[in-house]
């Protein structure tokens, strides 16, 4: 069996296997609609819920964890996510293009010329591209909200991360060049100063362009649309679009004029500056008049057409509308942080840095960076991402004292090579770029209590930030690079706030890290001592029928044991019991498939049939609800039995079992291929080393 520590790398073998892994839990090819990714997430939109095997998924070696908001999965990746993005786009660009599937064998969707092999007629076969299969949640208006929410997070992550490297790098040059004008080493009239303080200045006034092209791959529209339109909203042209169009003195004015009393005192309309929102509203509308348009026009003339149409129609709007409604709402949210700032210092710093981490987590901490890109426009400065650093500074303290509690267990325990080296990649990323996802999924979300402890220690961390009166002059990832942008170019008076930002920073760091490390839970090995770990735990059979070796099965995933080792049964009956006393997993939500917390830390799947997520539940009926505690031999699950092989699945039922560290499986050896097996007959034995 596959250790579960195993990283994604970039050998061509392991990056196909796990690309045919993941296309096939997702539905197959045609079932994504979108691919993204971030740092460390893969974003994934497909058609339908009901092809997703996310219990499947999240057992998975290589992907930590599993977010789903609406139609969209975030997918927590171990290993380089860009490459394996990319594999993943190059399929299903060609999975979609093309009519035939040449990587049919490891795809939820069948071959053209081949419903018969389903038992379906042609006309039964869902289609997940076609307008019926892609609907709303339905009913549910909080499934409809986090759709939204999951789009609008994506949507930014993809506009602004590309972009994140280089605003800090040019944040960075102009502050070091105020450090060198502060010391005496640069003079101020030197052409070399003017440069490199210009540098930033210069992405900031251009930001627009940047974000409207990022968008525009995103949302699979026109780039050079999307470039148009953000130099329209680039505030020197912004200015003379404005003089010379036709009804902005009648339209526009009177609309700013009501919006500056309505919002506040701070927003001026005849002092316009960069703002992120507008383009991000331009970009969406271009791309959905794209998709209209080209419905209705050849696609002979597209090229020629298309760009003309959504210009004319485009850029009215948003010279007249979009820039000063979305910049009207910038200065609404900008001006809310900015107000509560300005009377409770301490409780925004408190709030940001205690809930950072539990948004990293739900992946919606995206949602701020326009806040803090309106910020940096509108004031010069962001509040926010100074006091957030106190949670990302005490996420890699705790990190470092997990790696570091490895390290002093690797004779002791026999702590595997793998993982250390994961928890140091983990440590690197947390403290040197402020990447704290793999940290967070893979050693503080197991444990609740130290991830509060970091909460509450990032929480009184943004607390004192805030109170110093701390200011980040550039967006930034939270990394150690990041505390060169607190300091102001051409002034002192930031020094003082950056000794103390540097020094809270510094003690988060430091106090998260000695917890960590003298963190005292029960370890693996203990807890396998108290459940017998020694003489092992015997796995039965959950069905009376014929054995079939896991890796003889009629599936490449589960006979290559890229999910985990086990066994596999040619059931007589339609009744599957519990293998072993365990809990059922709350994860699991297709009735095909139960999940099982069972003995020594063990994660078991019972799965029924190959390919059955195709009949969406039907023939299978749970009889526990998940987080029931149940005992060995007790019905988990029934399943028509006839009814699936008249559809034309087979019903294999498998087994398949994720072990932790120091954890064994050894199967029967006196059961071979073909035996007649006894419900309840021992068929595996869990063992410690």
């Amino acid at each position: 069996m596959p250790p579960k520590d195993t990283n994604f790398t970039t050998d061509q073998a392991a990056a196909d296997a796990l690309c045919a892994a993941l296309l096939r839990e997702l539905g197959g090819a045609r079932n994504i609609e979108r691919l993204s990714h971030c740092t460390t997430r893969l974003r994934v939109h497909v058609s339908q819920k009901s092809l997703v095997n996310l219990a499947a998924l999240k057992a998975h070696a290589a992907v930590l964890n599993v977010i789903t908001q609406g139609y969209e999965l975030q997918l927590i990746i171990k290993g380089p996510v860009d490459l394996l993005c990319l594999a993943l786009q190059q399929v299903v660009g060609s999975e979609v293009s093309s009519p035939v599937l040449t990587k049919s064998e490891f795809l939820e969707v069948p071959q053209q010329g081949n419903e018969a092999d389903l038992g379906l007629p042609v006309s039964a076969q869902p289609n997940p591209r076609s307008a019926e299969a892609v609907r709303l949640p339905s009913g549910s208006i909080g499934s409809l909200i986090a759709t939204g929410c999951a789009k609008l997070t994506s949507l930014i992550a993809a506009a602004i991360l590309p972009l994140i490297g280089f605003l800090t790098a040019t944040a960075s040059l102009s502050a070091l060049t105020g450090l060198l004008v502060f010391t005496g080493l640069l003079d101020p009239s030197d052409r070399l100063y003017s440069f490199l303080n210009s540098c930033f200045l210069l992405l900031m006034d251009f930001l627009p362009v940047l974000l409207g092209y990022n968008c525009s791959k995103w949302l699979k529209s026109s780039p050079m649309v999307s470039i148009v339109l953000g130099l329209c909203l680039v505030p020197t042209f912004y200015r003379m679009l404005c003089a010379i169009m036709p009804g902005y003195d009648t339209i526009t004015v009177p609309l700013l004029l009501w919006l500056q009393d309505l919002v506040s005192a701070r927003f001026d309309f005849a002092r316009y500056t960069v703002s992120v929102l507008p383009i991000l509203a331009a970009a969406v509308l271009n791309a959905k008049l794209e998709r209209l348009v080209a419905r209705v026009i050849s696609s002979s003339v597209q090229p020629l057409v298309l760009p003309f149409i959504c210009l004319c129609f485009c850029l009215p709007l948003v010279v007249l509308f979009i820039a000063p409604l979305f910049t009207a709402l910038g200065y609404v949210i900008s001006g809310s942080l900015l107000s509560l700032y300005e009377h409770s210092p301490w409780l925004l710093g408190l709030v940001m840095g205690f809930c950072w981490e539990l948004l990293v987590l739900l992946g919606l901490h995206w949602v701020f960076s326009p806040v803090m890109l309106t910020n940096l426009s509108i004031l010069g400065y962001d509040m926010t991402i100074a006091m957030v650093m106190a949670t990302t500074a005490a996420t890699a303290g705790a990190m470092l004292g997990q790696y570091l509690t490895l390290r002093c267990r690797k004779h002791q325990e026999a702590v595997s090579s793998e993982e250390l080296t994961y928890a140091r990649n983990a440590s690197v990323l947390a403290v040197v770029f402020g990447i704290t996802e793999p940290a967070l999924y893979r050693y503080l979300l197991p444990k609740s209590r130290l991830l509060l402890i970091v909460c509450l220690i990032g929480g009184v961390g943004g607390l004192l930030i805030a109170m110093a009166g701390v200011h980040m002059y550039s967006i930034s990832l939270s990394s150690t690079f990041a505390f060169v942008l607190a300091y102001r170019p051409n002034t002192s008076a930031s020094l003082v706030p950056l000794w103390c930002f540097i020094a809270v920073v510094v003690s988060c760091f430091s106090l998260a890290l000695a917890v960590s490390f003298m963190w005292r839970g029960p370890s693996k090995p203990q807890v396998g001592a108290q459940a017998g770990l020694d003489w092992g735990v015997s796995i039965g059979a959950v069905a009376a029928g014929k054995f079939v070796p896991l890796t003889e099965v009629n599936d490449p995933i589960f006979s290559s044991l890229m999910l985990g080792d086990g066994y596999a049964l040619d059931p007589e009956g339609d009744v599957l019991v519990a293998p072993c006393d365990g809990t059922l997993s709350s994860d699991i939500v297709f009735a095909h498939a139960v999940g099982l917390k069972g003995p020594l830390e063990s994660e078991i799947l019972l799965h029924v049939g190959i390919n059955t997520v195709r009949l969406e539940g039907k023939y299978f009926k749970l009889l526990k609800e998940p987080g029931a505690k149940v005992t060995r031999g007790e019905p988990l699950m029934q399943f028509d039995r006839a009814q699936i092989v008249a559809a034309g699945f087979e019903p294999t039922v498998l087994v398949i079992c994720t072990l932790p560290e120091r954890v064994h499986l050894t199967h029967n050896e006196q059961v071979a291929a073909g035996d007649q097996v006894h419900q309840g007959q021992s068929l595996l034995t869990l063992s410690g080393a």
